[in-house]
């Protein structure tokens, strides 16, 4: 979890992508509103701004909808879930495989 935004899911094999999902739902988003967070790439956040303003956490959470854009992910056909903000000032994407596999990858890696 970095404030605003999540890490990408590349490395984590098969189950990286719900592996970090319970981690930050069931574990950090678990604990008091007012904890603070100290993400290791940004400055410091609560546990209750991230449950209010996180893009990723609020569709987990079932606030906001799930994108339905087509794209591609290193050429591989993919359904664009969200493009969200990154710490970087960049772009963070959650992208579904026609397999139903999930995955957080950087926003340079999407076809539009």
């Amino acid at each position: 979890l970095f404030k605003g935004t999540i890490g990408g899911t590349g490395g984590g094999g098969p189950s990286g992508y719900a592996d970090q999902v319970h981690s930050i739902m069931e574990r950090l988003m678990s604990l008091p509103h007012e904890t603070r967070i100290h993400p290791g790439h940004t400055l410091p956040s609560t546990v209750g701004a991230e449950w209010e303003q996180n893009p990723f956490i609020r569709i987990w959470r079932g606030l906001d909808p799930e994108g339905d854009e087509p794209c591609r992910v290193r050429g591989q056909d993919a359904t664009l879930i969200l493009f969200g903000p990154d710490y970087d000032g960049t772009h963070k994407a959650w992208v579904r495989f026609p397999d139903g596999r999930d995955a957080i990858v950087g926003g340079s890696q999407i076809e539009r």
